[in-house]
C-alpha cells in the first residue's frame, strides 16, 4: 500500500515536471508576450479612458436632474427666545444645455478621434511585439537548423574516422591520414559547441522577452524553415494605408477641431440653457406651517447668453495662433512620415527582389552540391578519390546548405517587415494555424 502511494506521488511529480518543461511554439510565446507586455496594458488602459471620455462628452448633451436638501438648526449665542430656529430646504432641478457655442460637439468629435488613435496604437503595439518576437524566433530557428546540419556532418565524419582508425591500426592508412581526419573531426566538434552556445543565448533572449522570472530555462519549438518558396507577389500597398499614417491623419483632424474651437473664441459666443426647479422650505420645527408642500414653488427658465470678449491682452489671438501652428506641425510631420514610409516600402521591395534572387541561386547551388557530394562519396567508398576530396566536398555542401537556409530566413524576415508596415502581421500570424506555412 505504501509502495503504491509513493509510486503515485512520484508519477504525479514527474508529470508536473514534464508539463512545465514542454517547449513553447511561436504562437504560445506570442500569447505570453502579449500577456506580459506592460506597454500594451498601458495602451489598453488609455483606450478605456478615451472610451469613458467619449461617453461623458455625449452624456453632457442629455438633461440632468439634481437634488439638493439642507437641514439643520441655527441660533444666536445670547438669544433668550424659546423659538427653535430649524432650517429646512429642498430643491429638485432639471436642466438642459442646448448649445454651448459648439464646445461640446467638438469635444465629442475629439474624444471619438482620440479613441480611434488609441485603437491604432494598440494594433501597432501588437504588430511591434509580434514583429520583434518573430525576428528572434527566425534567428533561433535558423540556428536550430544549422545545428542539425552540423550534427549530420559530424555524424558522417565520426563514421569515416572510425573506418579510417580501423584501417590505420591495420596498417592500411598512414598516420598523416589518421591525424588529418581526427583534426577535422575536432574542428567540427568545437564549431558545434560554439553553435550550441549561440542557441542557448538565443533561447535566453526569447525567454527574457517573454518573462525573465519564470521562463529562463524554457525550451522553444523552432519554426519549420521551408525548403521550397514561391515568389511573393509584392502587394500594391500605399503609404496612406499604413497604421502610422492613419494615426497621424486622425491626429490632424483633432488639431483642425482645435483650430475651430480657438477661432470661436474670437467671435461672439452663444449659449442656450433651460432649467426647471421645484423647491420648498421651512417644513421642519415650529415654522413648518402645516405640511411639506406649504412653501413649495415651481419655476422654469430658458436663457440665451451672448458673450464677447472685448479685451484680454491678446490671449485669445495667441491661442488661435498656437492651434494653427500645431496643426501645421502635425501636417508637416504627416507629410514627412508619408515620404519615409514610401521610401521604406521601396527599399523593402528592392531588398525582397535581391534576396529572392539570392535564394534561387542558393537553391540551385544547394541541389548541385548535394548531388556532387553524393556521387563523390560513392567514389570515396570505392577508393577512386581521396579522403581530402571527400572532406572538401563535405565542407562545401555544409556551407552551401547553411547559406541556403540563411537566404530563406532573410526572405521570411523581409516578408515579416512588409506585413508589419502594412499593419497586418499580427492578424496574419493569429489567423494562420500552421507555423510551417507562416508566410507561404
Amino acid at each position: 500500500m505504501i509502495y503504491s502511494v509513493v509510486l503515485s506521488l512520484f508519477s504525479l511529480f514527474f508529470c508536473c515536471f514534464e508539463s512545465t518543461a514542454l517547449a513553447l511554439d511561436f504562437k504560445q510565446s506570442l500569447h505570453l508576450a502579449l500577456e506580459n507586455s506592460q506597454a500594451l496594458h498601458a495602451l489598453e488602459s488609455e483606450y478605456l479612458v478615451t472610451t469613458y471620455k467619449e461617453k461623458n462628452n455625449f452624456s453632457s448633451l442629455l438633461p440632468k436632474l439634481a437634488l439638493q436638501t439642507t437641514h439643520g438648526y441655527q441660533d444666536e449665542f445670547h438669544h433668550k427666545s424659546n423659538v427653535h430656529n430649524w432650517v429646512s430646504n429642498f430643491s429638485l432641478q432639471l436642466s438642459e444645455k442646448f448649445y454651448d457655442n459648439g464646445v461640446t460637439f467638438i469635444a465629442i468629435r475629439n474624444a471619438s478621434l482620440s479613441q480611434k488613435i488609441s485603437e491604432k496604437k494598440i494594433i501597432l503595439e501588437k504588430n511591434k511585439l509580434c514583429y520583434n518576437l518573430l525576428q528572434q524566433y527566425l534567428d533561433y530557428s535558423y540556428l536550430a537548423q544549422t545545428l542539425l546540419i552540423e550534427e549530420e556532418s559530424l555524424a558522417l565524419l565520426k563514421k569515416q574516422f572510425s573506418h579510417t582508425s580501423t584501417l590505420y591500426q591495420q596498417g592500411l592508412k598512414t598516420k598523416l591520414d589518421y591525424l588529418r581526419l581526427k583534426g577535422e573531426l575536432q574542428k567540427t566538434e568545437i564549431g558545434l559547441l560554439s553553435l550550441k552556445s549561440a542557441i542557448a543565448k538565443s533561447k535566453l533572449d526569447l525567454a527574457t522577452s517573454l518573462n525573465p522570472q519564470e521562463l529562463l530555462h524554457q525550451e522553444f519549438t523552432p519554426l519549420t524553415i521551408p525548403t521550397s518558396v514561391k515568389k511573393m507577389i509584392f502587394p500594391t500597398f500605399s503609404s496612406k494605408q499604413s497604421l502610422q499614417y492613419q494615426q497621424g491623419a486622425i491626429a490632424q483632424e483633432v488639431h483642425e477641431n482645435n483650430v475651430i474651437l480657438a477661432r470661436k473664441k474670437l467671435r461672439p459666443e452663444f449659449y442656450l440653457d433651460a432649467t426647471s426647479t421645484y423647491s420648498t422650505k421651512d417644513y421642519l420645527g415650529e415654522h413648518r406651517n402645516g405640511s411639506f408642500r406649504h412653501n413649495e414653488s415651481l419655476d422654469w427658465s430658458i436663457l440665451l447668453t451672448v458673450k464677447f470678449t472685448l479685451w484680454d491682452w491678446g490671449i485669445s489671438q495667441r491661442e488661435h495662433k498656437i492651434a494653427v501652428e500645431e496643426k501645421y506641425q502635425q501636417s508637416t510631420q504627416l507629410t514627412q512620415e508619408l515620404s519615409d514610409l514610401a521610401r521604406d516600402l521601396e527599399k523593402m521591395r528592392v531588398q525582397y527582389e535581391q534576396i529572392f534572387q539570392q535564394y534561387k541561386l542558393n537553391y540551385d547551388l544547394y541541389k548541385l552540391e548535394e548531388d556532387n557530394f553524393s556521387n563523390l562519396y560513392d567514389d570515396y567508398r570505392n577508393g577512386r578519390v581521396s579522403y581530402l576530396d571527400m572532406i572538401t566536398a563535405l565542407r562545401t555542401k555544409t556551407a552551401t546548405k547553411k547559406e541556403f537556409y540563411s537566404s530563406i530566413t532573410e526572405l521570411q524576415k523581409t516578408i515579416a517587415s512588409i506585413y508589419y508596415y502594412q499593419g497586418i502581421l499580427y492578424d496574419k500570424v493569429v489567423k494562420d494555424n500552421s507555423t510551417a506555412t507562416l508566410f507561404y
